[in-house]
């Protein structure tokens, strides 16, 4: 019959690790790469020396030495230490990788001893950043040594790793001032665009924009700056420069982030503030956000590894 039986996990069935590899590549949507942000991650030791520590974490790896092998999960318990070999005259680049060598496609090695196992590659070319052909494993670091070198520090040593199935969250919020709200004349707030946004606990990076729409040019030219925070989150200033010579125009203008800009460790997982910031120059003229103005805030956070 066409169907396969039993299902996984019906009680009494027997299933091979092809079955659960499969299952588990389906679960992971055949991505590979570290389960978390801080996982597996390269680092010098604490005195520069001839090798380098992988952090503890966990990851998934899709198997490439058959069609039909499917995905690993693989952990490593505590942090790791594995020797790197010193330079001569010329500098090399080194990639280093978690590995699965699975007896039942390739090479020799125990099930319950050495099939997951941290691997350097030696001399890749400078720059390298995809794991060579014909190896199942997940890159995690590059290591550019100099010539004459055989102690790593973290400046040699550049973060490769991806994560499998990164979390991300985005909201999009409308805000309706109900008064007139002036720019500042020196950098301050402006207005609160929400008085309590939940920061997830996992969040590393993050994007956001305001598009400010309806504005009021009030008196006469204006310029200057805006730009909005969440919390210690502040993203790049966006200069404005109106040259109306009239008494009131109406106009729009758009704050963003950096892309994909690191959110400060002290405000993940808590509630923030979001607030529009920004200070108009010397000149007679002001902006203003009245019943007339619409903000739109799009906020969204994601997980990187760090």
């Amino acid at each position: 019959m066409s169907f396969q039986n039993p299902p996984l996990y019906v009680e009494g069935g027997h299933h091979s690790g092809v079955e659960l590899r499969g299952m588990l590549q389906d679960a992971a949507r055949s991505n590979q790469g570290v389960g978390h942000s801080g996982d597996l991650k390269v680092l010098a030791m604490a005195a520069p020396a001839g090798h380098v520590r992988i952090e503890a974490g966990t990851c998934f790896i899709t198997g490439v030495a058959d069609p039909l092998q499917g995905s690993y999960w693989a952990k490593a318990p505590d942090e790791t230490v594995i020797d790197i070999t010193p330079t001569g005259g010329v500098g090399r680049s080194d990639l280093i990788v978690a590995r699965v060598e699975d007896p039942t496609y390739e090479g020799g090695r125990t099930p319950d001893v050495d099939v997951f196992y941290p691997y350097v590659i030696e001399g890749v070319a400078a720059g390298t950043t995809q794991m060579p052909a014909g190896i199942t494993g997940i890159v995690l670091a590059r290591i550019d040594i100099p010539a004459m070198t055989a102690a790593i520090t973290n400046a040699m040593i550049h973060d490769l790793r991806s994560i499998a199935n990164p979390r991300r969250d985005r909201t999009t919020i409308a805000v309706f001032p109900g008064a007139a709200y002036a720019i500042p004349a020196a950098d301050a707030k402006w207005l609160t665009l929400v008085g309590g946004l939940a920061i997830p606990s996992w969040a590393s990076a993050a994007t956001m924009l305001v598009h400010v729409s309806g504005y009021a040019l009030m008196v006469g030219p204006s310029a200057g700056w805006v730009h909005a925070k969440i919390g210690a989150f502040d993203t790049q200033q966006t200069k404005y420069d109106e040259n109306w010579t009239g008494s009131y125009s109406r106009g729009g203008l758009v704050v963003a982030s950096a892309n994909k800009q690191a959110v400060p460790v002290g405000i993940r997982g808590t509630t923030q503030e979001v607030d529009l910031w920004g200070y108009h120059d010397a000149q007679a003229g002001h902006l203003q956000l009245d019943q007339g103005s619409v903000i739109v805030v799009d906020v969204e956070f994601f997980e990187v590894p760090e």
